[in-house]
């Protein structure tokens, strides 16, 4: 007589169990990895912006508002003098763009 064994019942429940863990395992990776990457991006654009406004200055260091508000519309820019260094003035630009994020940069002007 040949007997065929087959899997027993509990055998079968914690083999899916364990696939069951790998893959939510596998999805909490990946989902963590696409948090990771969105936010890479959104750093990306915060630090491409913030040397946007530094190059504007950079080049044309007396540049009027309006001139900015092309580049960022829909911002909010505020200048404020924090002192003098011989004939230059130390100004603190901070702008505020439309997706709330806050760009601070020093400039002599």
């Amino acid at each position: 007589m040949i007997y065929k064994r087959a899997f027993s019942l509990i055998e079968v429940v914690i083999s899916l169990l364990i696939i069951s863990v790998t893959f939510l395992a596998f999805s909490e990776l990946l989902s963590q990895n696409i948090n990771v990457a969105q936010q890479s991006k959104q750093i990306s654009k915060s630090d491409q912006q913030q040397l946007n406004l530094m190059t504007l200055y950079t080049v044309d260091p007396s540049i009027e508002q309006q001139n900015v508000y092309e580049v960022f519309p829909d911002s909010k820019l505020t200048t404020r003098n924090i002192g003098n260094i011989g004939i230059y003035q130390e100004l603190s630009v901070e702008l505020i763009t439309q997706e709330n994020s806050q760009l601070n940069i020093v400039i002599l002007r």
